[in-house]
């Protein structure tokens, strides 16, 4: 797999790659991962989103770090609930990103 790209230019974006990387690659079912934004915001949010915008601010947030993170891995696959996000099963994409 290849190293983290340098070129994110958010450290959520780096965080969310680090994530999705270990979660893409540790899905031995190879099944879809659910998880809400409740979940996501705890994970990757912090206080200063809590007092300026809360979830709303956090999703919009999320959606530009993951939307960085999938270029980096185009055959991965999420699809965006109204209650979170779905991971897919991706084929194997270890070793398939790209520096963005």
């Amino acid at each position: 797999m290849n190293s983290q790209p340098t070129s994110f230019d958010s450290r959520l974006a780096a965080d969310v790659y680090a994530w999705f990387s270990h979660r893409v690659c540790a899905n031995k079912a190879a099944e879809p991962i659910a998880l809400s934004w409740d979940a996501l915001q705890q994970q990757f949010g912090c206080a200063c989103q809590a007092r300026h915008g809360g979830l709303a601010a956090f999703k919009k947030a999320f959606r530009e770090a993951l939307d960085l993170v999938l270029n980096a891995y185009p055959g991965a696959q999420v699809d965006e609930l109204v209650s979170g996000i779905r991971i897919l099963p991706a084929p194997s994409i270890g070793g398939a990103g790209r520096t963005i």
